[in-house]
């Protein structure tokens, strides 16, 4: 496990943490003075952390670790609103030792283990909703906008939640009320992250950056 977190750490964290780190510590902006192609709200996630416990290559094991242990249990409480109690922690524990000690563990980078643990929380609130209220609705829009704010892969999920949510209200009588919720819950996100932006004076180098992927992308 140590070996494997070294190698995703190195491997694609270090993208995230030399510009947090310099960041943190007036070296620069992310964006504007480091060029990278990542969503902005783990750059934030990372100062706090890296602020708070250290940076030291132990203090990212732990958030790794962390991140881990919420997507398992988040598993685990989906599981168990679908399955026997024993089969769902057999489910669970078959879920961790995947992810531990299988040679998928190298696909999974630390940033998309983090950005999992969103998912599965606002899925884990989402599922846990009677009659799909407008606050759960809200907060589980939320954390899958900032889950792809974290890693870009994952603003499909965004976008499936959305769509899923429009198909699942088709019939019901606040069906309205329910999807503004969503795209509000996703709204406020995106309004943050933008002022976010704006206080670091990276906006416009964001969206310069990203065109410019984009262009040489395809």
């Amino acid at each position: 496990l140590g070996r494997r977190s070294e190698f995703r750490l190195s491997h694609d964290f270090s993208s995230y943490l030399l510009p947090a780190f310099g960041e943190s510590h007036g070296q620069g902006n992310v964006y504007v003075d480091y060029f990278i192609n990542r969503p902005p709200m783990l750059f934030s996630l990372i100062k706090i952390w890296g602020t708070t416990f250290g940076w030291r290559y132990s203090t990212w094991v732990l958030l790794e670790i962390l991140s881990l242990l919420i997507v398992s249990l988040g598993i685990y409480t989906l599981a168990k609103q679908f399955l026997h109690l024993v089969s769902a922690r057999l489910f669970t524990l078959i879920f961790l030792s995947t992810l531990l000690f299988s040679d998928i563990t190298s696909m999974f980078l630390t940033s998309e283990i983090i950005a999992l643990g969103f998912v599965v929380l606002a899925t884990v609130i989402l599922t846990k909703a009677v009659d799909l209220n407008t606050r759960s609705v809200t907060i589980s829009s939320a954390l899958f906008t900032f889950s792809a704010l974290v890693r870009e892969q994952f603003a499909v999920v965004s976008i499936c939640f959305i769509f899923g949510l429009s198909c699942m209200t088709l019939l019901h009588r606040r069906k309205f009320i329910v999807i503004s919720q969503a795209i509000f819950g996703s709204g406020v996100v995106l309004f943050c992250t933008a002022v976010y932006l704006f206080v670091n004076q990276s906006f416009s180098s964001f969206f310069q950056i990203f065109i410019k992927t984009f262009i040489n992308d395809y």
